[in-house]
C-alpha cells in the first residue's frame, strides 16, 4: 500500500469528525452556563479540550483492540490494531491517554470545590468501558446507545457546564441540552451500525440495526432527528431554551436532510451507507453549534 493509501487508513482510523462528540458537550455546557448568567473562561474550555480529546482517543483506541479480540472487526482495515500492526502498542497507548486525562480532569476539579466534577467524569468513564470492555461488553447486547445518551448528554454535558459554574444547581435548561447532546450523540453510534450488518451478526454483536433491520433502523433516524426539532420548538416556547434556538437550528436542516435521503434511500447497501455516520456527525455538530449561538446571543435567564 502506498503511503497515499497509509494516510488514507490513518484519517479513518482517527476518525477527526467523532470528536465532535466531545466538543459538543463543552461548547453546549459552557454556553448553558453563560445563558444562566455565569462567566465562561474561553481558555479553561481549551484546556478541558485537550483532557476531553484524550479521553475520548482512549475510547477509540481501545474500541478496535477490544473489537480485535472478538474478531467483529474483521474486515474493518482502518482498526488501529491492523493500522499499527500492534495489539499491546494500541493498549499502552489507549491507557496512557486514559491517565493523562483523568489526571489533567482531576487536577483542574480540584480547584473549584465540586464533587460532582470529578464523579460524573468517573462514571461516563466507566460508562464507555462498559460499553466496549470484556467481559461486560454491553455494545455486543444492543444497548450501546443507551450507554452512550447518558455518557454524552444528562452525564457528561453537566460537568462542563460545572467546570464553569462549581457548586450551582443543574437548571432546566441544562437538563434539555443535556438531553439533546445525549440524543445527536448515540445518533451517531446508531448509524455507524447500517453498513457493518452482516459482520456484526457473525460476530454475535447484536446491535439495534442487526435486532431492528435496517428498514425499521432508518426509521428511528428519522423520528430521533424529528425529536431533537420538536424538543427545541417546545421548550423554546416554553422559555426554557432563547426563542431565537428555533431559527438558528434551522440552519441544520439541510444536513439533516442529506443525512435522511441516504438513509432512507440506501440503508440496505453497505457501501452506499458507510459514510452515515460522517453525516450524522455533521449535523451533530452543526445543530449543536446553532443551539450554542443561541445561548450565547440569548437574553441572560433569570436564576
Amino acid at each position: 500500500m502506498g503511503v497515499s493509501g497509509d494516510r488514507r487508513l490513518w484519517i479513518a482510523a482517527v476518525k477527526p469528525p467523532i470528536y465532535n462528540s466531545v466538543l459538543v458537550p463543552i461548547l453546549v455546557g459552557s454556553s448553558t452556563a453563560k445563558f444562566d448568567g455565569y462567566a465562561v473562561d474561553v481558555t479553561f474550555s481549551l484546556k478541558l479540550a485537550v483532557a476531553a480529546i484524550l479521553l475520548l482517543t482512549w475510547c477509540n483506541i481501545s474500541n478496535d483492540v477490544f473489537d480485535s479480540m472478538t474478531g467483529v472487526d474483521e474486515d474493518k482495515k482502518e482498526s488501529y490494531v491492523k493500522v499499527t500492526g500492534s495489539f499491546w502498542g494500541c493498549l499502552i497507548a489507549s491507557k496512557i491517554c486514559l491517565i493523562v486525562s483523568m489526571y489533567m480532569f482531576w487536577s483542574f476539579s480540584s480547584k473549584l470545590d465540586d464533587s460532582r466534577i470529578i464523579t460524573q467524569l468517573i462514571a461516563s468513564a466507566v460508562i464507555a468501558y462498559l460499553y466496549q470492555g470484556p467481559p461486560f461488553r454491553l455494545s455486543y447486547k444492543g444497548v450501546g446507545e443507551i450507554l452512550t445518551f447518558f455518557a454524552f448528554g444528562p452525564v457528561g454535558t453537566p460537568v462542563f457546564y460545572y467546570f464553569q459554574a462549581p457548586r450551582s444547581q443543574a437548571t432546566s435548561t441544562l437538563i434539555v441540552c443535556s438531553i439533546l447532546v445525549g440524543i445527536t450523540t448515540s445518533m451517531i453510534l446508531f448509524g455507524s451500525h447500517f453498513h457493518q450488518v452482516e459482520q456484526d451478526f457473525k460476530s454475535g454483536k447484536m446491535s439495534p440495526i442487526v435486532r431492528l433491520g435496517t428498514t425499521r433502523g432508518s426509521q428511528v433516524l428519522l423520528a430521533s432527528t424529528v425529536m431533537c426539532y420538536l424538543l427545541v420548538f417546545t421548550f423554546s416556547l416554553l422559555g426554557v431554551l432563547p426563542l431565537s434556538s428555533i431559527l438558528c437550528t434551522l440552519v441544520a436542516v439541510p444536513l439533516a436532510r442529506s443525512m435522511l435521503t441516504l438513509v432512507i434511500n440506501h440503508h440496505s447497501e453497505p457501501e452506499k451507507i458507510r459514510p452515515l455516520k460522517m453525516f450524522v456527525a455533521k449535523f451533530h455538530l452543526v445543530f449543536h453549534l446553532c443551539v450554542s449561538a443561541s445561548l450565547l446571543t440569548g437574553q441572560v435567564r433569570a436564576l
